[in-house]
This record gives structure tokens, sequence and C-alpha cells, in this order.
């Protein structure tokens, strides 16, 4: 009963913790088939790992699957638990009562008598005063009362008594606080519908405090709705402070197919299965209380935080006899190492580092590919990354020309942590990453092309830079054009590895994306996929914009400061050479440079004219609430039928893709893992090198706009 440990650590798994069996107490459609009952989950797809059997007031069909399980049944199940269905004593506008859930740890090996123990302190008393208890006999004795004609089937009366059976709220509430049992091993879950749940109790302010005590005792709401998710994470109707007060913090919510007949067995409405990250134990259903954002999601399939082309499965070595694991398994979300002084953290965090080709720049005197080299001989290590591809690295020969190779991980060594926080990493490690996570929190648009915070930094104050450095551009110019030619000589070979290294990046991070769009209809991903595709053709045309914005508002600064300081200086300078000329004042006035034409005029209409193109290309903001938040999906597209997605604003075009993606069911992890691979790509499309330019050409591999004299309509990436 005590669940399994995954070696590979936290992963997710599929929970059903609200599923009933044959024999259960009220609505039993199972008609006692159990082989059909157990093969139903035995073949859920997702395989279900933890099971709830649940009951209403007693354990007998807890019991019977557990000896099932025992004899060699549901193997594919690493944890099964009791789930006590009672019900409140607060009745509802539809004559029904709040369900409350007793979700019960199987840890301790005398559960099953320690748990009938605790239902049998509870309590119910009818209108004649008679006390009865939540245990078997007390609830056929009140079943017969209740109903007479049950007198001679405890079957049926049992089911009267359990229907009859009411909890007393205060009195449950104060049970699960006060006994040390109770508190060690119970968790309270109540349901949030308006049928058997809290949502029910509507009206007068009564109930509202009946409400609000439910609620508040509960450590976990049933509910597989995406609006209830956010609601009870805090993340809408209330503030975070106010949700805090009110309810004393954030709480998470699981659902369960609630199957009382074969064809619902492992089936919930909508697939809304309930995916947990943690080993099938029942302690990692305690720590969704903890973590309930994190830990726990509800839908067809568990949150993908990352890619697999981006996950590493597992690290082996081969050639080295030294290394007594073979191969290690590595959790898709490692972050760290952890272990005793001496186990082998650092060889193992170094050997996955070189497998990725991030270990160069790590490879200082004190790290262990450095140390044990003399040992390493004609060993390798090898990764082998969960899209099946594996990377291969010589350990004997690595060295910091492996910074040549783009590394496929960000490996934060001992030694750079140690580096970070000394003085001389304040002035250069630590700078280098906040200007990356500075330039990372940019909107893709705001980037204006560029693929560092460097190029970024350039751009925005390119302006500020020409006015005090104007005296230094020819010469800088010059010697930046011959250096560039020698760079351009001296690199193609590089720059043709990186290109095609490049290509294959950006080709498999849209393998990737299709995977998340893919899901649902295939008119519906295609769907999102063009919009994808136009959404970030329309993005790179604001860059576009922005980009010759930021060059018009440079050239009126120069026009304005050749008027008020170049051409000033310049003809003083004729004036002091030439004074023997002998010219009138009003003669040397003659000789003062000018623009030949209305340059002010001219440069003014287009930055008007791009300023309105880029208002034109982004559209107006939308004041919609999100999707997600007012839990209603439009049927309606947000663009008429017909029109062509590429003339659409970026705003609107960016609110299609949000109602798509909540039509085909990508929640909002994917939808934002959708939409970080798909900046990354324009990044990447950006940054890769390419064969095309104009006769200007131009340094770097930022893109520019070529001018109308040079190649008319036509746009470049330069090399």
């Amino acid at each position: 009963m005590v669940g399994k440990q995954d070696i590979q650590g936290s992963k997710w798994h599929r929970w059903d913790p609200h599923i009933h069996a044959p024999g259960t107490v009220r609505e039993d459609e199972f008609r006692g088939d159990w082989n059909g009952y157990l093969s139903a989950i035995e073949r859920s797809d997702p395989a279900i790992k933890a099971l709830g059997i649940t009951d209403y007031c007693v354990l007998d069909t807890y019991e019977a699957v557990v000896e099932h399980w025992k004899m060699g049944r549901l193997s594919n199940v690493d944890l099964i638990f009791p789930n006590v269905e009672l019900r409140y004593d607060v009745g509802v506008p539809k004559g029904s009562a709040v369900n409350v859930h007793l979700l019960v740890s199987p840890d301790d090996p005398d559960h099953i008598a320690k748990l009938k123990r605790f239902l049998s302190t509870l309590t119910f008393t009818v209108k004649d005063g008679r006390e009865f208890r939540c245990e078997r006999n007390d609830l056929i004795e009140l079943g017969k009362i209740h109903e007479p004609s049950t007198a001679s089937d405890a079957t049926a009366a049992l089911s009267a008594g359990v229907n009859q059976f009411k909890v007393n709220r205060e009195q449950l509430h104060a049970k699960c606080r006060q006994d040390p049992w109770a508190k060690e091993h119970l968790l309270l879950a109540v349901p949030a519908s308006s049928k058997d749940g809290t949502a029910a109790l509507q009206g007068e302010a009564a109930m509202a405090a009946i409400r609000w005590d439910i609620e508040r005792s509960a450590d976990i709401i049933l509910s597989g709705q995406e609006n209830q998710r956010l609601f009870w994470l805090g993340q809408s109707g209330l503030t975070r402070d106010e949700f805090v007060s009110r309810y004393g913090g954030p709480k998470p919510c699981i659902h369960g197919s609630d199957a009382h007949a074969l064809d619902r067995v492992g089936k919930p409405d909508g697939d809304r299965f309930t995916w947990i990250k943690g080993d099938a134990t029942f302690e990692s259903l305690r720590q969704i209380c903890f973590e309930p954002e994190t830990r726990v999601s509800i839908g067809p399939a568990p949150p993908t935080a990352a890619l697999p082309s981006q996950v590493v499965a597992s690290v082996s070595v081969v050639n080295a006899p030294w290394f007594k694991n073979g191969s290690v398994s590595i959790n898709s979300g490692l972050v760290g190492i952890i272990g005793a002084r001496g186990s082998g953290k650092t060889a193992l965090a170094d050997l996955i580092a070189a497998g990725a080709y991030a270990l160069g720049n790590h490879l200082t005197d004190k790290s262990f590919v450095k140390r044990a080299r003399d040992y390493l001989y004609e060993s390798g290590v090898q990764l082998c990354w969960e899209d099946g591809e594996t990377s291969n690295c010589d350990l004997k020969s690595v060295n910091h020309e492996d910074l040549l190779e783009d590394p496929r991980v960000q490996y934060l060594s001992q030694q750079f942590v140690d580096k970070l926080c000394s003085s001389e990493g304040l002035a250069e490690s630590l700078l280098a990453e906040v200007k990356r996570v500075v330039f990372d929190a940019h909107a893709p648009e705001d980037r204006m092309g560029t693929t560092s915070f460097q190029e970024l930094l350039e751009i925005r104050t390119s302006r500020a830079r020409s006015m005090r450095a104007n005296y230094e551009i020819a010469l800088a110019e010059t010697i930046e054009s011959l250096v560039q030619e020698w760079q351009r000589l001296a690199g193609l070979k590089p720059l043709k590895h990186r290109q095609d290294a490049m290509i294959k990046l950006i080709e498999r991070d849209k393998v990737e994306r299709a995977r998340f769009i893919g899901k649902g209809s295939d008119e519906r991903a295609k769907q999102v996929d063009a919009l994808s595709r136009a959404t970030e053709a329309v993005r790179l045309l604001v860059q576009i914009e922005n980009r010759r914005l930021q060059a018009l508002m440079g050239l009126r600064d120069e026009v304005a400061d050749v008027r008020k300081s170049k051409s000033p200086l310049r003809l003083a300078q004729l004036r002091q050479s030439f004074a023997e000329a002998a010219l009138a004042p009003e003669e040397w006035n003659a000789f003062a440079l000018t623009f030949a034409g209305p340059v002010d005029e001219i440069v003014n209409i287009r930055i008007k004219r791009t300023e309105e193109r880029v208002r034109s290309l982004t559209g107006p903001s939308s004041e919609e609430p999100a999707i997600a938040a007012a839990g209603v999906i439009p049927a309606q597209s947000y663009i008429p039928t017909g029109a062509r997605l590429e003339d659409q604003t970026l705003t609107l075009l960016e609110k299609e893709s949000g109602r798509l993606r909540a039509l085909i069911g990508i929640d909002e992890r994917n939808a934002n893992a959708v939409r970080r691979l798909t900046e990354k790509i324009a990044k990447d499309e950006n940054a890769r090198p390419t064969k095309q330019g104009c006769r200007r050409g131009g340094g770097g591999t930022r893109a520019h706009e070529c001018s109308e004299q040079d190649a008319p309509g036509f746009v470049c990436r330069s090399i």
C-alpha cells in the first residue's frame, strides 16, 4: 500500500484519487465484475500510478482492492489509499448535502484499524435523540430505522444508513485538528461543484460563513475546472493578501473519474486527468498542499517543462572501469546534484557538462576532468537526450576549444559560483549574467532583431553615443571595415559551421513547436501553426520599423548637430586658415555648410510615417480579459473569414493564437512553452548567418534594411 519511489526522482505520474469499486455502498453499477474493473485500470492510458479507492463511510471496497493488488493484479499501480466519502450536516437548496472526503495515508501498517477507530468517533443524532456512530453496525441500524423495508437485507440497510448519516462540521474539523493520528495521516478534501460541493451554499450570510469555514478547513479542493484551479491558487478574484487572509493560502485542485460503472473507470470528463509531480507515494499528495502551482496539474497530459531535445535522459562513461554505475538516469528537472562530501557530485556534474559541450569554460585546476586527466585514458562520456539523440565527448582531450561548440546546457559549476561571489566575479562574471537576464526580460518585438544585451544596448544608446563620438566616426569606420574584412577572410570556415548548426537547431525547434500545437483537431492545429508563422512575420516587420525609426531619429539629431556645431566650427576654421583673403563678414557667411533641400521636412515626414507604420503593425492593446482568467473561450474567430493573416496586427494575431490554443487544449504551461519556443526560433532566425547581402555590406549578424538606392524593397542580413 505504500507507494514506490523512482530512482530517477520526481516525475509526473497520473493519479485517480476518486474512484469507486464493485460493491460500493451507493449507486453500484459494476454488477460485481471485478475482473472487468481491474482490467480497465490495468489498460488505462495514460497509466494510472496511484488510486484513491472511494466508498461511503466504510472501507470494504478499499480492502478488497488491496487484496487483489497483493495477489498480483494492478501491477502497474504503485500506490492505493483509502478515500472515505462523507457528507456534512449542511443542506443545500437542491435538497442534497455538501460532501467531504478523507484522503488517508496507507503508510501506517495498521492504518485500516486506526481509520475505523477514528470514523467510529464521528456521530449522527436523529430527531428522537438517538446517536449513531460512523461504524458498520450503527449504520445498518440507522438504515433499518429510516427504511423498515431493509430490515432483512443488511446490504440495503447499510446503503440506507449511509445515505442518512451526516457528519457534524464542527465535530469533524475539531477531531482532524486534535486527534494525533488524524493530524498525521488524514487530508481533508471538499468538492467545489454546485451540485454536492461548496458552490451550492449560496444565499444568506449564515450559509456564506459555513461555506468559508468548510473551504478554509480543507487541505485540497476536488475540481477539474481551470477557473477553479486559478481561483484556489489565488490568481483570480482576490488579491494575494486577501486570499491568504481569507483561506489561509493557496490550495491544490485534484480530479478523479468518480467511477460507479465500468465504462467510467479511469475516464473523467474531458480527459481531465490528475498529474502529480513526485514519487507515487502519499507524501507526494501532502507535498502538493505546499506547492499547489508546480506539483499538480489537470489535463490530458502532464506539463512539459522542457523540450525533449533539451532534456538529458541519462549519462554514461565508456571505457571507464572506474565508473561503476554504467549509466545514470537523470531527472528531467535536474538543476543540482546533492550528496555527501566526496560522493562524486563534482565528477558527475563535470561529466554531464562535458557531454553537453559546456565544460570548456569551467575547466580549471579544481575541476574533476582536469585533476583526473591522467586516469581517464581513452574514456569518453555519452549523454542520451529524451528525443533519442546522443552527444559524445572524449574526456582526455577536452579543453577550452569546447567553446567552439554551442553548449547544450547552462552549467553553473562550484568554481563559477565562487567566482561570482568574489570581488573579481562582481566586476566580470556577475555583470555578464546580469546582462543576459536583462536582455531575456525584454519582449521579442522590443529587441529590434538583436541577439544579445550588448547589441541591444548599442542600438538603444546609438543617438547619445553618436553625439559624443562625431569626431571619431570616420576613422573608426575605416578601421572597423578593414578589421571586419580580415575577420571575414579568417572566419569563413567557422561561420559555415555555425550556419549549419543554427539551421539544424531552428528545424529541431520547429519540430518541437509542432508537437505542442499538434494537439486537438487537425484543422485547428494547422490554424495555430499558420498563426504562429504570421505572428513572427509581423513581429519581424515591427522590429525593422523600430530600427528604421531609431535611424531616422539619429539622422535628425545629426542634422541639428551640423547646424549647431559642425557648420559654425568649419566656417571658423576656414576664416582662420584663409584670413589673408580679407573677405567681409557677410561674404564669409556664404561659405557656411548647409543642406541642399528641406531635410527637416523629409526626416519629420518619414518619422511620422514610420511611427504610424509601427502602430498599424502592432495594433491597439486588447482590453478583454485573458481566456484562462475569464473561463470562457470565444467560439468566433477574432479574424474575419478569408482575411490574410499577414495583414492583421500583432496584437490581434496573438489574441487569436491564445483563443485557438485554448480550444485545442493547450494549457497555460504548454502555451507558455510554445510562446518561449516561438521567440527562440525568431531569435535564432535573426542570429543565423546567411549568404545574402546588399551592395553596401555591413558588419555582424544583425539584420538591417538596405536603402532604396542600394537595393529597393530588399531586406537582407549581412554576414
